[in-house]
């Protein structure tokens, strides 16, 4: 079950997006800021696995948002939601795991938001895996006795 901040200063997008995220069984919570400033304070306070933002709001925009989780809290990916096409390849630059060109359906954002969270994580639990099978085989590895004597692999 995952935590999504949804960071929107649109109160109908917003509000729109927590109720259909909501819905998805596989998020257990959905948080809302309406920009980046009360964002901030939200990922202080909270374990979040996912930030869905907009690139343009009032305090705080959506680069220096990127710029802070980045900053702070580099294993949150973060998708950005414009209507700016062409910012496209600076938000990926930035730190944006996804960019949404508004408008969009929900089942887009629902299936992304879910295979960005799952990515990483099944990223993460290989890279374990590998570790933990080339510490077996270090430990391993001159453990091979043939005619009384120590070999490597």
């Amino acid at each position: 079950m995952y935590t999504v901040l949804i960071v929107e200063d649109c109160p109908i997008t917003r509000e729109t997006l927590r109720d259909c995220l909501q819905a998805h069984a596989r998020i257990s919570q959905v948080l809302t800021a309406p920009d980046g400033i009360a964002a901030t304070v939200i990922l202080h306070d909270n374990r979040v696995d996912f930030v869905l933002t907009d690139l343009t709001m009032p305090r705080m925009d959506g680069y220096e948002l990127m710029e802070h989780i980045r900053r702070f809290y580099p294993e949150i990916p973060t998708c950005v939601m414009t209507v700016h096409e062409q910012a496209t390849e600076k938000l990926i630059k930035s730190g944006a795991l996804l960019v949404l060109i508004k408008p969009f359906s929900i089942d887009e954002v629902l299936n992304r938001i879910i295979h960005c969270i799952e990515l990483p994580k099944s990223i993460h639990a290989l890279q374990e895996q590998i570790d933990s099978l080339q510490a077996g085989i270090r430990k391993h590895r001159f453990s091979l006795i043939r005619g009384g004597k120590y070999h490597s692999l």
